[in-house]
């Protein structure tokens, strides 16, 4: 199998890693500023893509408008896909890859619709590897960009090691892994295991990216000295804080008034339902005072659309920063 040239090593230094209804370019935006140099959307479903035109049509507005940022803003984009249906998968990435530089395939998403449906975290099982293969080579034969993919652990643990060569062989241009077993209920708990990504590249020939157990400035040198990877996959921290990666920390007020500011210029990339979990994880970094985040959660779901949003915000912040931690 032909492999499309993968990305310069220094791309898949600090990678945004996909979150579902969260992956949308004002946030994106924000982590490029931070320091970011790879950014994934979130996982599209082909037959969703299919059937719902406003899910489609965001989709593509969010990736055009980001092809519209100046220079010093474009990093690469790599768009991931969650699916079985291999014709499906294929017409999906095809729908893409004008418009970004990679097409991701999730292989570790834990939730039980999903797992249901037979794909992300589910394609893990040994029985679906020649499956997995499949899908892998069609997609690749089908775009003219790099082809990626995002796993969890396998269980047995051993078995991690034996698909990533599957897939390397396959054609796949790097591997992300979060090194945690697949658990729709408990989907951090614990630390990640990161002596199986070390493995991973250390037995790879193909970009490794170490996802897991970054909390703060100071994890993310040590994650990559411990595992060796090329480089990092951070996920849920950075939705506290956009800029971790900068070592950064700012305002979740300034926080919020940048996200919402990025929405009125890139119109229709985010949902109301992301930009109010954006605003609640903001107010929910570790040295705020626990009372902020309660009462912005609580006032945002009375708030219908963006505009509201930024007006609630606005008004609480006043009283918001009188309040003492409790």
């Amino acid at each position: 199998m032909t492999r499309v040239p993968s990305f310069p090593p220094e791309a898949f230094a600090f990678v945004v890693a996909p979150m579902v209804d969260a992956s949308d370019l004002p946030f994106r935006l924000m982590c490029i500023k931070g320091g970011a140099t790879m950014t994934y959307t979130q996982m599209y479903v082909p037959e969703k893509l299919e059937q719902d035109l406003e899910y489609r049509q965001r989709a593509i507005n969010d990736l055009q408008y980001e092809k519209s940022l100046p220079q010093e803003l474009r990093r690469p984009v790599i768009v991931q896909l969650g699916g079985r249906d291999v014709s499906k998968m294929v017409q999906a990435a095809q729908l893409f890859a004008p418009h970004c530089e990679g097409i991701d395939i999730n292989c570790g998403c834990p939730q039980e619709p999903v797992i249901t449906a037979g794909y992300g975290s589910a394609l893990l099982a040994s029985k679906e590897w020649d499956h997995l293969e499949e899908m892998i080579r069609a997609v690749i034969a089908a775009v003219s960009v790099p082809v990626s993919i995002k796993l969890r652990l396998c269980s047995p643990v051993e078995e991690t090691l034996e698909l990533a060569r599957r897939l390397e062989a396959a054609g796949i241009s790097h591997i992300a892994l979060h090194a945690r077993f697949p658990s729709a209920k408990h989907r951090r708990h614990g630390a990640a295991k990161l002596e199986h990504v070390k493995e991973l590249a250390a037995n790879l020939d193909i970009p490794v990216l170490s996802n897991g157990n970054v909390r703060c400035f100071a994890d993310l040198a040590a994650n990559l000295e411990s595992t060796g990877a090329a480089g990092l996959m951070v996920g849920e921290e950075l939705m506290r804080n956009p800029y971790l990666i900068s070592d950064q920390i700012i305002d979740p007020f300034a926080l919020t008034t940048e996200y919402l500011d990025n929405c009125a210029i890139y119109l229709d990339s985010a949902t109301p339902k992301a930009a109010r979990q954006h605003i609640r994880y903001f107010f929910e970094q570790s040295h705020l005072p626990k009372a902020w985040s309660h009462i912005i959660k609580k006032r945002l779901a009375t708030c219908e659309d963006l505009r509201a949003m930024r007006t609630m915000v606005q008004n609480l912040e006043p009283g918001l920063r009188t309040i003492a931690d409790c």
